[in-house]
């Protein structure tokens, strides 16, 4: 993290800091925004340490996360911003079904959740919505190398020709059945 976002990070945090007491505490937490057409939409919590969890969406790329840094906290200036509360502080053992009633009790009331699911730790087969899969660093790069190959391809499409240099041989009627099939695999 380069200091900039560091410094913007603790600014924003300093309000949870200042307001809450006993932040290392388990417990369930709730942020929770209403955006410009008056939806409200909320994301409820567990943590064994909230302080500690409060940081990490900050460094986070969950949804939530995001979207938190993206709109910030509400203020004077951002009224559209997120603001954040501890629900209740209860044992370890309790964050769970604690989290799962939070949940429940925003849905029912009609707001829109940042919660993948219903949360609690185990309960990871109840979603709400399709989370997408992981994307890697392969995926990155075939995802790269299909860029490449419809950018060149619009090249030979629009402006260009390819054709085989002086007198056809085998080797160059190969390779230019490769490139022209390579053109194709980017489609």
């Amino acid at each position: 993290m380069d200091k900039q976002t560091y410094i913007d990070t603790i600014k924003a945090l300093y309000p949870i800091i200042r307001k809450t007491e006993q932040t290392t505490k388990s417990g369930i937490y709730l942020y929770e925004r209403t955006d410009e057409k008056g939806i409200s939409f909320f994301y409820c919590g567990q943590a064994k340490d909230i302080f500690s969890r409060q940081v990490s969406h900050w460094n986070g790329y969950e949804h939530i996360d995001i979207s938190m840094r993206k709109r910030r906290f509400k203020s004077s200036k951002n009224p559209y911003g997120w603001t954040f509360k501890i629900l209740e502080y209860c044992p370890f053992d309790k964050l769970d079904e604690r989290e799962q009633y939070y949940i429940m009790k925003y849905l029912k009331e009609g707001r829109q959740t940042y919660n993948v699911g219903y949360g609690g730790q185990k309960s990871k087969e109840s979603q709400i919505r399709e989370q997408k899969p992981n994307r890697g660093y392969l995926d990155g790069l075939k995802q790269g190398r299909k860029n490449a190959v419809r950018e060149v391809k619009v090249f030979f499409d629009k402006y260009l020709d390819f054709t085989i240099k002086d007198s056809p041989t085998k080797i160059k009627e190969r390779k230019y059945n490769e490139f022209k099939e390579w053109l194709e695999d980017g489609e």
